[in-house]
């Protein structure tokens, strides 16, 4: 089940609809959002797609300092990611999360 940004409802969708098989169902999938859903028994309920609800676990709880505690690794090296609104790059108002690596510093 997917919220579908293009029909502001819910929508099912197969694990199998990649690629193409997405395409042709014309489903905007939203990966970010709190939205609204009407259960069967008239009970109104807030859902958020399942990537947002990651993405705001990750970045509540593990920041480069405590991911560099759990792993030793340097706080230099660790990713860290963030959400970046990517509506001025693709005219869409979905964001993703945005990979950024620290480079390694060099003393050499």
């Amino acid at each position: 089940m997917v919220w579908d940004l293009k029909s502001n409802r819910p929508l099912p969708l197969s694990r199998d609809a990649i690629g193409k098989v997405y395409d042709q169902q014309g489903i905007e999938a939203a990966l970010e959002g709190s939205f609204t859903v009407r259960l069967a028994d008239g009970k109104e309920i807030e859902v958020r797609p399942a990537f947002d609800l990651l993405q705001t676990y990750i970045l509540e709880n593990f920041d480069p300092e405590t991911v560099a505690e759990i792993t030793w690794a340097p706080r230099e090296g660790i990713i860290h990611c963030r959400s970046r609104d990517t509506s001025l790059l693709n005219q869409s108002t979905t964001s993703i999360m945005e990979i950024k690596s620290y480079a390694w510093a060099s003393n050499s």
